[in-house]
């Protein structure tokens, strides 16, 4: 599939979600020793958006809304009651915002699910969009929050992520040296 501007344009939003999702794994594939459950995608997604946004991606990953679940940010139409992990052959984005993608989840899908889900609970977005919380409709996380988050975040000298240290010990120790998380 050819993915043109009209294209993106004339995707569902339901489908920029599971397109993310499918891109998210299909850069995981090197790391998937490690194995990925809903949960893990679920953050990982939230992750590479917010890299490719804060480095200027936002026309292409197409309209993506996040939740603030208990347990971090979700994409409600990539969440499956069972478990079960979305299987789509999602056309690549364009190649900057794939190595935006990529980058991030080189990183972050180092971190183990729950020190994933420990993770977002740091960023300034889920937090925001927790305390406009529902009774039974969970606070939207907006994008321009998580662009500027995260344009914030990469500014200057790149910092670890604080769960990327499990109890297990150190997954990495040349983070801030990875090349797309410091592109323009």
């Amino acid at each position: 599939m050819v993915v043109t501007d009209d294209t993106v344009t004339a995707l569902s939003h339901q489908q920029h979600g599971v397109r993310l999702a499918s891109r998210v794994r299909a850069h995981y594939g090197a790391l998937a020793w490690l194995g990925l459950s809903q949960l893990k995608l679920q953050k990982l997604c939230f992750y590479a958006a917010g890299v490719a946004w804060g480095h200027g991606a936002e026309d292409d990953l197409g309209e993506l809304v996040f939740e603030a679940w208990k347990h971090g940010p979700v994409l409600r139409e990539v969440f499956r009651p069972d478990g079960a992990l979305p299987v789509v052959d999602g056309a690549p984005f364009s190649s900057t915002t794939e190595a935006h993608l990529a980058d991030a989840v080189t990183v972050y899908g180092l971190i183990s699910p729950w020190g994933l889900c420990e993770q977002s609970h740091t960023e300034e977005p889920w937090i925001e969009a927790r305390k406009l919380d529902q009774p039974g409709r969970p606070g939207l996380i907006s994008r321009e929050d998580v662009t500027e988050h995260f344009k914030r975040k990469f500014v200057g000298a790149v910092q670890p992520p604080e769960h990327l240290v499990d109890r297990d010990g150190p997954r990495i120790t040349h983070f801030a040296k990875s090349p797309a998380l410091r592109r323009a």
